[in-house]
């Protein structure tokens, strides 16, 4: 539906690996699609998920779009475990230090070719060169899930790619030092290569390691220590400029009175605002006191 329409798409982690090292569809599990969209093609896109009878999950980031860490929308079945989600960016905004030149990333991938089962609705989606996926892989585990999750599953991927020797090293060397990724990339192979057996080119992750810039390193140090609540703040803040570090705070201390409505859903309705001595409290208690963060009552699957 999604060729149909026109809407180009670039599957991936385990969509984009579930043909490429593994012999079986089947074989990779996934608690979820993602799928990369160019942000103008995310409502038709959606309106695509929804003829499929998908929904739009409204999360507390999506509803509060002042917190600047929104780059997806996810969707899901009343009767499917999977949850799709459609992406526009990769790690967070344009001015994430992470993010990657999205042309660029795309001009990267190779059409996909999926097994009968699934040809149809996914004809004409694209995937990740081997050489894009390894270090897009590595930086989605190591700058993105360090600290909070962390599954064994994604050292095999990594591994299973590797095999198929298609991997273009000194490419992937240059890719990740311009995306701020090589730190990400050599944490991976180092655990790759102690824990896995896998053989690397001759002084390569040593040759890559003397260029890991000295801000992502104490990125990665600090991630791997996200004890507190306040340290989990501060390293969402890390990667983005100063405005952008300023509109998030302002966003998460004086959210639009819609979403403060829709958040706490106050009654009487006129209630709402104040909500706001509520919420910063609540928040003074998590960030020093290390208090547990409550779910919104207001938690639902919605229409976008």
């Amino acid at each position: 539906d999604l060729h149909r329409e026109g809407i180009p798409v670039v599957l991936l982690t385990g969509a984009s690996l579930a043909t490429r090292g593994y012999a079986n569809l089947g074989l990779r599990p996934m608690g979820d699609l993602d799928l990369l969209f160019d942000r103008q093609d995310i409502a038709a896109a959606g309106r695509v998920l929804q003829q499929h009878g998908l929904t739009a999950v409204v999360m507390e980031d999506e509803a509060n779009p002042e917190t600047l860490s929104i780059y997806a929308q996810p969707f899901a079945g009343q009767d499917s475990p999977v949850m799709v989600e459609l992406h526009w960016n990769l790690f967070g905004r344009e001015t994430h230090r992470f993010e990657p030149d999205l042309a660029w990333f795309r001009s990267n991938t190779e059409p996909f070719q999926p097994p009968q089962e699934v040809q149809e609705p996914l004809e004409g989606a694209r995937i990740p060169s081997d050489s894009l996926n390894f270090i897009y892989l590595c930086a989605h585990a190591v700058l993105k899930h360090r600290g909070t999750v962390e599954h064994l599953l994604w050292y095999v991927d990594l591994m299973r790619l590797a095999h198929r020797g298609n991997l273009d090293w000194d490419w992937m060397a240059e890719a990740a030092s311009q995306m701020h990724w090589t730190a990400a990339l050599a944490e991976c192979l180092q655990v790759l290569r102690k824990d896995f057996g896998l053989m690397l080119p001759d002084g390569y992750l040593e040759r890559i390691s003397r260029g890991i810039d000295a801000r992502d390193a104490a990125y990665l140090e600090q991630r791997a220590a996200l004890d507190r609540n306040w340290k989990k703040t501060a390293i969402t803040l890390q990667p983005l400029p100063w405005k952008d570090r300023l509109r998030y705070i302002w966003g998460a201390v004086f959210p639009d009175p819609a979403y403060m409505r829709w958040r706490y859903q106050p009654s009487p309705a006129w209630s709402w605002p104040l909500m706001y001595p509520y919420r910063w409290v609540r928040g003074f208690l998590k960030l020093v006191f290390n208090a547990p963060d409550t779910p919104p009552p207001s938690a639902r699957r919605d229409q976008p």
